[in-house]
Protein backbone atom coordinates (compact mmCIF):
# COMPACT_ATOMS: atom_id res chain seq x y z
CA UNK A 1 0.00 0.00 0.00
CA UNK A 2 2.88 2.41 0.79
CA UNK A 3 4.39 1.74 -2.67
CA UNK A 4 1.54 3.63 -4.28
CA UNK A 5 2.60 6.91 -2.60
CA UNK A 6 6.34 6.63 -3.39
CA UNK A 7 6.15 8.13 -6.94
CA UNK A 8 4.18 11.11 -5.63
CA UNK A 9 6.77 11.82 -2.95
CA UNK A 10 9.61 11.61 -5.47
CA UNK A 11 7.85 14.04 -7.83
CA UNK A 12 7.37 16.57 -5.02
CA UNK A 13 11.05 16.34 -4.03
CA UNK A 14 12.20 16.95 -7.61
CA UNK A 15 9.90 19.96 -7.92
CA UNK A 16 11.25 21.57 -4.72
CA UNK A 17 14.85 21.03 -5.85
CA UNK A 18 14.14 22.73 -9.19
CA UNK A 19 12.62 25.76 -7.46
CA UNK A 20 15.65 26.14 -5.19
CA UNK A 21 18.05 25.91 -8.13
CA UNK A 22 16.11 28.55 -10.10
CA UNK A 23 16.10 30.96 -7.14
CA UNK A 24 19.85 30.49 -6.52
CA UNK A 25 20.87 31.36 -10.15
CA UNK A 26 21.49 35.11 -10.79
CA UNK A 27 19.03 36.90 -13.08
CA UNK A 28 20.22 38.63 -16.28
CA UNK A 29 19.20 42.20 -16.97
CA UNK A 30 17.84 43.14 -20.44
CA UNK A 31 19.30 46.30 -21.93
CA UNK A 32 17.15 48.20 -24.47
CA UNK A 33 19.09 50.51 -26.79
CA UNK A 34 17.15 53.17 -28.70
CA UNK A 35 18.45 54.27 -32.12
CA UNK A 36 17.39 57.49 -33.79
CA UNK A 37 17.91 58.07 -37.53
CA UNK A 38 18.71 61.70 -38.08
CA UNK A 39 18.14 63.40 -41.44
CA UNK A 40 21.18 65.28 -42.74
CA UNK A 41 20.18 68.06 -45.18
CA UNK A 42 23.79 68.76 -46.08
CA UNK A 43 24.42 65.16 -47.17
CA UNK A 44 21.19 65.06 -49.17
CA UNK A 45 22.03 68.28 -51.04
CA UNK A 46 25.53 67.03 -51.79
CA UNK A 47 24.28 63.72 -53.22
CA UNK A 48 21.63 65.47 -55.31
CA UNK A 49 24.18 67.93 -56.70
CA UNK A 50 26.67 65.21 -57.63
CA UNK A 51 23.95 63.04 -59.22
CA UNK A 52 22.58 65.95 -61.23
CA UNK A 53 26.02 66.89 -62.54
CA UNK A 54 26.77 63.32 -63.62
CA UNK A 55 23.38 63.02 -65.36
CA UNK A 56 23.87 66.32 -67.19
CA UNK A 57 27.33 65.36 -68.41
CA UNK A 58 26.07 61.97 -69.67
CA UNK A 59 23.19 63.63 -71.52
CA UNK A 60 25.49 66.17 -73.17
CA UNK A 61 27.83 63.41 -74.30
CA UNK A 62 24.96 61.30 -75.70
CA UNK A 63 23.48 64.33 -77.46
CA UNK A 64 26.80 65.26 -79.06
CA UNK A 65 27.73 61.73 -80.17
CA UNK A 66 24.35 60.16 -81.08
CA UNK A 67 21.39 62.53 -81.33
CA UNK A 68 23.05 65.45 -83.12
CA UNK A 69 24.60 63.34 -85.95
CA UNK A 70 21.23 61.68 -86.60
CA UNK A 71 19.40 65.02 -86.74
CA UNK A 72 22.01 66.50 -89.06
CA UNK A 73 21.73 63.50 -91.37
CA UNK A 74 17.94 63.82 -91.50
CA UNK A 75 18.20 67.54 -92.25
CA UNK A 76 20.56 66.87 -95.16
CA UNK A 77 18.25 64.19 -96.54
CA UNK A 78 15.24 66.47 -96.25
CA UNK A 79 17.04 69.33 -98.01
CA UNK A 80 17.97 67.02 -100.88
CA UNK A 81 14.29 66.20 -101.59
CA UNK A 82 12.33 67.95 -104.29
CA UNK A 83 9.38 70.22 -103.62
CA UNK A 84 6.87 67.50 -104.57
CA UNK A 85 8.53 64.95 -102.32
CA UNK A 86 8.59 67.42 -99.43
CA UNK A 87 4.86 68.06 -99.88
CA UNK A 88 4.04 64.33 -99.86
CA UNK A 89 6.23 63.79 -96.80
CA UNK A 90 4.52 66.61 -94.93
CA UNK A 91 1.11 65.09 -95.71
CA UNK A 92 2.23 61.70 -94.42
CA UNK A 93 3.52 63.26 -91.22
CA UNK A 94 0.21 65.05 -90.69
CA UNK A 95 -1.72 61.78 -91.06
CA UNK A 96 0.69 59.85 -88.85
CA UNK A 97 -1.01 58.26 -85.85
CA UNK A 98 1.20 58.34 -82.78
CA UNK A 99 -1.24 56.50 -80.53
CA UNK A 100 -0.31 53.21 -78.83
CA UNK A 101 -2.74 50.30 -78.58
CA UNK A 102 -2.42 47.56 -75.94
CA UNK A 103 -4.56 44.53 -76.97
CA UNK A 104 -6.26 42.44 -74.29
CA UNK A 105 -6.39 38.63 -74.77
CA UNK A 106 -9.73 36.83 -75.25
CA UNK A 107 -11.41 39.98 -76.59
CA UNK A 108 -11.38 39.18 -80.31
CA UNK A 109 -14.85 39.56 -81.83
CA UNK A 110 -16.18 38.75 -85.29
CA UNK A 111 -18.27 41.48 -86.90
CA UNK A 112 -20.66 40.61 -89.72
CA UNK A 113 -20.45 42.92 -92.71
CA UNK A 114 -23.64 44.49 -94.07
CA UNK A 115 -25.02 43.02 -97.32
CA UNK A 116 -24.11 44.48 -100.68
CA UNK A 117 -26.32 47.25 -101.99
CA UNK A 118 -27.19 48.00 -105.58
CA UNK A 119 -25.06 51.14 -105.51
CA UNK A 120 -21.91 49.33 -104.37
CA UNK A 121 -19.15 48.90 -106.99
CA UNK A 122 -18.79 45.22 -106.02
CA UNK A 123 -22.40 44.52 -106.98
CA UNK A 124 -21.94 46.29 -110.30
CA UNK A 125 -18.89 44.10 -110.92
CA UNK A 126 -20.96 41.00 -110.12
CA UNK A 127 -23.52 42.05 -112.74
CA UNK A 128 -20.87 42.41 -115.43
CA UNK A 129 -19.27 39.04 -114.61
CA UNK A 130 -22.64 37.24 -114.64
CA UNK A 131 -23.17 38.33 -118.25
CA UNK A 132 -19.64 37.53 -119.44
CA UNK A 133 -19.76 33.80 -120.29
CA UNK A 134 -16.21 33.59 -121.74
CA UNK A 135 -14.82 35.11 -118.54
CA UNK A 136 -16.69 32.57 -116.43
CA UNK A 137 -15.28 29.70 -118.48
CA UNK A 138 -11.78 31.15 -118.14
CA UNK A 139 -12.20 31.35 -114.36
CA UNK A 140 -13.29 27.69 -114.19
CA UNK A 141 -10.42 26.58 -116.39
CA UNK A 142 -7.93 28.58 -114.33
CA UNK A 143 -9.12 26.99 -111.08
CA UNK A 144 -9.01 23.49 -112.59
CA UNK A 145 -5.39 23.97 -113.70
CA UNK A 146 -4.49 25.33 -110.28
CA UNK A 147 -5.90 22.16 -108.69
CA UNK A 148 -3.91 20.05 -111.14
CA UNK A 149 -0.67 21.86 -110.26
CA UNK A 150 -1.31 21.50 -106.53
CA UNK A 151 -1.97 17.76 -106.81
CA UNK A 152 1.14 17.16 -108.91
CA UNK A 153 3.28 18.98 -106.33
CA UNK A 154 1.71 17.23 -103.33
CA UNK A 155 4.39 15.22 -101.43
CA UNK A 156 2.06 12.26 -100.77
CA UNK A 157 -0.03 12.01 -103.95
CA UNK A 158 2.65 12.78 -106.54
CA UNK A 159 5.19 10.03 -105.75
CA UNK A 160 2.50 7.39 -105.23
CA UNK A 161 0.06 8.06 -108.06
CA UNK A 162 2.30 9.83 -110.56
CA UNK A 163 3.43 13.40 -111.13
CA UNK A 164 2.07 13.64 -114.66
CA UNK A 165 -1.71 14.17 -114.64
CA UNK A 166 -4.37 15.52 -116.94
CA UNK A 167 -7.75 17.08 -116.29
CA UNK A 168 -10.41 14.52 -117.13
CA UNK A 169 -13.45 16.62 -116.25
CA UNK A 170 -14.62 19.24 -113.78
CA UNK A 171 -17.86 20.67 -112.46
CA UNK A 172 -17.43 24.16 -111.05
CA UNK A 173 -20.18 26.61 -110.13
CA UNK A 174 -19.79 30.38 -109.85
CA UNK A 175 -21.69 32.07 -107.03
CA UNK A 176 -21.92 35.70 -106.02
CA UNK A 177 -21.92 36.18 -102.23
CA UNK A 178 -24.68 38.44 -100.85
CA UNK A 179 -22.33 40.14 -98.36
CA UNK A 180 -18.59 40.71 -97.86
CA UNK A 181 -16.54 38.46 -95.57
CA UNK A 182 -16.77 39.30 -91.86
CA UNK A 183 -14.18 41.43 -90.12
CA UNK A 184 -12.46 41.00 -86.76
CA UNK A 185 -11.89 43.47 -83.94
CA UNK A 186 -9.53 43.32 -80.98
CA UNK A 187 -10.42 45.25 -77.83
CA UNK A 188 -7.79 46.86 -75.65
CA UNK A 189 -6.44 50.05 -74.11
CA UNK A 190 -5.66 52.98 -76.43
CA UNK A 191 -3.16 55.62 -75.37
CA UNK A 192 -3.31 58.81 -77.42
CA UNK A 193 -3.12 62.56 -76.90
CA UNK A 194 -6.41 62.58 -74.98
CA UNK A 195 -5.31 59.94 -72.46
CA UNK A 196 -6.23 56.29 -71.93
CA UNK A 197 -9.37 54.86 -73.53
CA UNK A 198 -11.01 51.46 -74.03
CA UNK A 199 -11.20 50.96 -77.78
CA UNK A 200 -11.45 48.28 -80.47
CA UNK A 201 -9.02 48.04 -83.37
CA UNK A 202 -9.56 45.99 -86.56
CA UNK A 203 -7.17 43.08 -87.11
CA UNK A 204 -6.39 40.82 -90.03
CA UNK A 205 -8.50 37.68 -90.46
CA UNK A 206 -5.39 35.47 -90.65
CA UNK A 207 -4.07 36.90 -87.38
CA UNK A 208 -7.45 36.38 -85.71
CA UNK A 209 -7.61 32.75 -86.86
CA UNK A 210 -4.07 32.02 -85.70
CA UNK A 211 -4.77 33.66 -82.34
CA UNK A 212 -7.92 31.56 -81.93
CA UNK A 213 -6.03 28.34 -82.71
CA UNK A 214 -3.40 29.20 -80.09
CA UNK A 215 -5.76 30.25 -77.31
CA UNK A 216 -8.30 27.46 -78.00
CA UNK A 217 -6.37 24.34 -79.17
CA UNK A 218 -9.52 22.29 -79.79
CA UNK A 219 -7.91 19.92 -82.28
CA UNK A 220 -5.01 19.10 -79.95
CA UNK A 221 -7.36 18.50 -77.02
CA UNK A 222 -9.65 16.17 -78.99
CA UNK A 223 -6.68 14.26 -80.40
CA UNK A 224 -5.13 13.85 -76.95
CA UNK A 225 -8.45 12.59 -75.59
CA UNK A 226 -8.69 10.04 -78.43
CA UNK A 227 -5.14 8.85 -77.66
CA UNK A 228 -5.80 8.54 -73.91
CA UNK A 229 -9.15 6.78 -74.33
CA UNK A 230 -7.72 4.28 -76.82
CA UNK A 231 -4.77 3.55 -74.56
CA UNK A 232 -7.09 3.07 -71.56
CA UNK A 233 -9.28 0.65 -73.50
CA UNK A 234 -6.26 -1.40 -74.53
CA UNK A 235 -4.91 -1.55 -70.99
CA UNK A 236 -8.30 -2.63 -69.64
CA UNK A 237 -8.60 -5.30 -72.32
CA UNK A 238 -5.12 -6.66 -71.57
CA UNK A 239 -5.82 -6.60 -67.82
CA UNK A 240 -8.94 -8.68 -68.30
CA UNK A 241 -7.00 -11.16 -70.41
CA UNK A 242 -4.35 -11.42 -67.72
CA UNK A 243 -7.01 -12.35 -65.19
CA UNK A 244 -8.15 -15.17 -67.47
CA UNK A 245 -11.41 -13.70 -68.77
CA UNK A 246 -12.30 -14.53 -72.35
CA UNK A 247 -13.50 -11.06 -73.42
CA UNK A 248 -13.91 -9.84 -76.99
CA UNK A 249 -11.58 -7.10 -78.21
CA UNK A 250 -12.83 -3.53 -77.90
CA UNK A 251 -14.91 -2.28 -80.79
CA UNK A 252 -15.05 1.14 -82.34
CA UNK A 253 -11.97 3.19 -83.19
CA UNK A 254 -9.70 0.61 -81.55
CA UNK A 255 -10.68 -2.09 -84.02
CA UNK A 256 -9.91 0.19 -86.97
CA UNK A 257 -6.61 1.92 -86.25
CA UNK A 258 -6.20 3.02 -89.84
CA UNK A 259 -9.06 5.20 -90.95
CA UNK A 260 -9.90 6.62 -94.32
CA UNK A 261 -8.24 9.88 -93.34
CA UNK A 262 -4.89 8.08 -93.12
CA UNK A 263 -5.32 5.86 -96.16
CA UNK A 264 -6.31 8.69 -98.49
CA UNK A 265 -3.96 11.67 -98.36
CA UNK A 266 -5.61 15.03 -98.31
CA UNK A 267 -4.52 18.59 -98.60
CA UNK A 268 -3.72 20.67 -95.50
CA UNK A 269 -7.33 21.68 -95.00
CA UNK A 270 -9.98 20.39 -92.63
CA UNK A 271 -13.06 22.07 -94.05
CA UNK A 272 -14.46 24.65 -96.35
CA UNK A 273 -14.46 28.34 -95.63
CA UNK A 274 -17.31 30.46 -96.87
CA UNK A 275 -16.99 34.21 -97.33
CA UNK A 276 -19.33 34.93 -94.41
CA UNK A 277 -16.88 33.28 -91.99
CA UNK A 278 -18.82 30.05 -91.46
CA UNK A 279 -17.35 26.62 -92.09
CA UNK A 280 -19.04 24.09 -94.35
CA UNK A 281 -17.89 20.48 -94.37
CA UNK A 282 -16.77 19.12 -97.70
CA UNK A 283 -17.96 15.66 -98.83
CA UNK A 284 -15.94 13.02 -97.11
CA UNK A 285 -14.02 10.30 -98.87
CA UNK A 286 -15.29 6.76 -99.30
CA UNK A 287 -11.99 4.96 -99.07
CA UNK A 288 -11.73 1.75 -97.08
CA UNK A 289 -8.42 0.68 -95.75
CA UNK A 290 -9.06 -0.44 -92.19
CA UNK A 291 -7.40 -3.45 -90.68
CA UNK A 292 -9.46 -5.35 -88.09
CA UNK A 293 -7.82 -6.12 -84.81
CA UNK A 294 -7.41 -9.85 -84.24
CA UNK A 295 -8.00 -11.14 -80.69
CA UNK A 296 -4.94 -12.60 -79.01
CA UNK A 297 -4.55 -16.35 -79.11
CA UNK A 298 -5.60 -18.09 -75.92
CA UNK A 299 -2.93 -20.48 -74.70
CA UNK A 300 -3.83 -23.38 -72.37
CA UNK A 301 -2.84 -22.87 -68.78
CA UNK A 302 -1.42 -26.34 -68.18
CA UNK A 303 -1.55 -25.86 -64.42
CA UNK A 304 0.63 -22.74 -64.53
CA UNK A 305 -0.22 -19.20 -63.73
CA UNK A 306 -1.55 -16.83 -66.44
CA UNK A 307 0.99 -14.14 -65.54
CA UNK A 308 4.00 -15.85 -67.14
CA UNK A 309 5.10 -15.02 -70.67
CA UNK A 310 5.42 -18.64 -71.75
CA UNK A 311 1.69 -19.19 -71.08
CA UNK A 312 0.37 -16.27 -73.13
CA UNK A 313 2.90 -15.36 -75.86
CA UNK A 314 0.39 -13.00 -77.48
CA UNK A 315 1.09 -10.46 -74.73
CA UNK A 316 4.62 -9.93 -76.00
CA UNK A 317 3.42 -9.54 -79.60
CA UNK A 318 0.82 -6.95 -78.56
CA UNK A 319 3.36 -4.66 -76.89
CA UNK A 320 4.08 -2.63 -80.09
CA UNK A 321 0.33 -2.33 -80.72
CA UNK A 322 -0.17 -0.75 -77.30
CA UNK A 323 1.70 2.35 -78.47
CA UNK A 324 1.12 2.22 -82.24
CA UNK A 325 -2.66 2.07 -82.34
CA UNK A 326 -3.33 4.96 -79.93
CA UNK A 327 -0.86 7.06 -81.89
CA UNK A 328 -2.63 6.18 -85.14
CA UNK A 329 -5.91 7.20 -83.52
CA UNK A 330 -4.28 10.47 -82.43
CA UNK A 331 -3.18 11.21 -86.01
CA UNK A 332 -6.57 10.32 -87.47
CA UNK A 333 -8.39 12.61 -85.04
CA UNK A 334 -5.88 15.41 -85.56
CA UNK A 335 -6.24 15.29 -89.35
CA UNK A 336 -10.01 15.27 -89.01
CA UNK A 337 -10.31 18.21 -86.62
CA UNK A 338 -7.30 20.37 -87.50
CA UNK A 339 -8.17 23.48 -89.49
CA UNK A 340 -5.17 25.41 -90.80
CA UNK A 341 -5.27 29.17 -90.48
CA UNK A 342 -6.41 30.75 -93.72
CA UNK A 343 -7.26 34.38 -94.43
CA UNK A 344 -10.72 35.36 -95.59
CA UNK A 345 -11.07 36.18 -99.29
CA UNK A 346 -10.82 39.82 -100.35
CA UNK A 347 -13.90 41.99 -100.44
CA UNK A 348 -15.83 41.64 -103.69
CA UNK A 349 -14.52 38.15 -104.52
CA UNK A 350 -16.74 35.59 -106.25
CA UNK A 351 -17.00 31.96 -105.15
CA UNK A 352 -16.00 29.11 -107.48
CA UNK A 353 -16.79 25.70 -105.98
CA UNK A 354 -17.19 22.13 -107.18
CA UNK A 355 -14.94 19.18 -108.00
CA UNK A 356 -12.12 18.42 -110.42
CA UNK A 357 -11.34 14.89 -111.60
CA UNK A 358 -7.75 14.14 -112.57
CA UNK A 359 -6.29 11.12 -114.33
CA UNK A 360 -2.79 9.78 -113.76
CA UNK A 361 -0.98 6.71 -115.05
CA UNK A 362 -2.59 4.37 -112.52
CA UNK A 363 -5.51 6.16 -110.83
CA UNK A 364 -8.39 8.62 -110.95
CA UNK A 365 -8.39 11.38 -108.33
CA UNK A 366 -11.42 13.52 -107.44
CA UNK A 367 -10.67 16.80 -105.64
CA UNK A 368 -13.28 18.98 -103.94
CA UNK A 369 -12.31 22.62 -104.27
CA UNK A 370 -13.64 26.00 -103.26
CA UNK A 371 -11.82 29.03 -104.63
CA UNK A 372 -12.23 32.79 -104.71
CA UNK A 373 -11.66 34.97 -107.75
CA UNK A 374 -10.75 38.60 -107.08
CA UNK A 375 -12.15 40.97 -109.76
CA UNK A 376 -9.70 43.72 -108.74
CA UNK A 377 -6.63 41.57 -109.42
CA UNK A 378 -8.35 39.55 -112.16
CA UNK A 379 -6.90 36.38 -110.63
CA UNK A 380 -7.63 33.65 -108.10
CA UNK A 381 -6.78 34.23 -104.46
CA UNK A 382 -4.70 31.11 -103.75
CA UNK A 383 -4.24 31.91 -100.04
CA UNK A 384 -7.93 31.44 -99.24
CA UNK A 385 -8.59 28.48 -101.57
CA UNK A 386 -9.48 25.12 -100.00
CA UNK A 387 -8.84 21.73 -101.63
CA UNK A 388 -9.61 18.26 -100.32
CA UNK A 389 -9.30 14.79 -101.84
CA UNK A 390 -12.71 13.13 -102.07
CA UNK A 391 -11.87 9.83 -103.78
CA UNK A 392 -8.87 8.01 -105.23
CA UNK A 393 -9.66 5.06 -107.49
CA UNK A 394 -6.96 2.79 -108.90
CA UNK A 395 -7.16 1.80 -112.57
CA UNK A 396 -5.87 -1.72 -111.95
CA UNK A 397 -6.86 -3.62 -108.82
CA UNK A 398 -5.55 -7.01 -107.77
CA UNK A 399 -7.06 -9.39 -105.22
CA UNK A 400 -5.61 -9.49 -101.74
Amino acid sequence: MLRLFRPVAGFRAARLAAQKTRSASPRQSITVQRVRFAFSPRKFVRNAFVGGCVTYLCYQYYDAKVISPILQFLDREYDSLSTKEKTELDKELENFDDSIFFPIPFTTAQVQSPPYRGSDPEWAQFSRISKDKPLQERIRNELAHEVKDMVEKHPMIGPRYGNSMRIRRYWLDIDFPPRPPPTFEQSGILWDDNGLHWAAEPIDSLTATQLHNILWPTAAAQSSWAYASTMAKQHWFQFQRLLGFDVPPPSGPLSQPRTAALDHPKFPSAGRQTPDGRSADAPSGSGKGSADMQPPNTAPSGGKTRFSKDVDPSLASNVPQMSTRPFMEFLAKLRKTWEPARPHPPRGSIIVSGFVELESQNSFIVIDVIGFWDPKKRALDSKSSVMKARRIQMKFQSPA
